[in-house]
């Protein structure tokens, strides 16, 4: 792992823990009908998941450097598929809210999840291909 991943990683994870949880007042306007306790709308359950999946991104990124003559290009393609795919579950329980392992979700609950997806890619391959460059 290069000596400029670490850090563009470190920035990647805290900007976009940070502007994830900024999301959750949007989150609640799009979804208004799920319950104030719905797990996948608080704070530590955002934090968390942007925390694993951004972390995920940080070492794909650290392998496609060390080992690709083109990371950049590389990396972006595959964040990008990698942020359609995180999307599959929310689309697939906005089509079945009932299937979601926690009560009082709805349609719109799910799709607004995606919202915190797009933000933390856009963060994560931005930083890492700006700040991360070997």
């Amino acid at each position: 792992m290069t000596s400029k991943v670490v850090p563009a990683g470190l920035v990647a994870i805290v900007g976009s823990v940070v502007a994830n949880l900024l999301t959750i007042p949007l989150l609640w306007l799009l979804a208004p009908d799920v319950p104030p306790d719905f797990p996948p709308f608080q704070m530590g359950a955002i934090a968390f998941f942007t925390v694993i999946q951004v972390g995920a991104g940080v070492i794909v990124f650290a392998l496609i450097t060390r080992f690709l003559q083109r990371p950049i290009r590389t990396f972006t393609i595959v964040a990008l598929i990698a942020l359609v795919l995180s999307c599959i579950p929310n689309v697939a329980l906005a089509a079945n809210p009932t299937a979601a392992p926690f009560p009082g979700g709805n349609a719109a609950a799910f799709l607004a999840l995606i919202i915190p997806h797009i933000v933390a890619a856009a963060i994560t391959i931005t930083t890492l291909t700006r700040l991360g460059r070997v």
